[in-house]
């Protein structure tokens, strides 16, 4: 496989996994997304010259969503402020 394939490959899996991301955080089903935006994000390490583990761009890009105190019923993940 050529560069070009593999950057092309690439980015349909990062385009792939945002989309499905988003369907889940509009499904709010907050633990599907956060999975989704990990692979993209994971996806985009691998493409980026710069990134010498996209395992570690993922870990240091923290978490996509933080648990926070919520009313008895509701869901207890909300989108991170940052």
């Amino acid at each position: 496989m050529d560069t070009k394939e593999r950057n092309e490959e690439l980015t349909n899996k990062i385009e792939s996994y945002l989309s499905h991301a988003c369907e889940a955080e509009a499904a709010q089903d907050f633990e599907r997304a956060e999975r989704c935006f990990k692979y993209a994000l994971f996806y985009e390490g691998a493409f980026r010259p710069e990134v010498s583990s996209a395992k570690e761009y993922v870990a240091e890009a923290g978490p996509v969503y933080q648990k926070t105190p919520v009313a008895a019923g509701a869901n207890d993940l909300a989108v991170c402020p940052n």
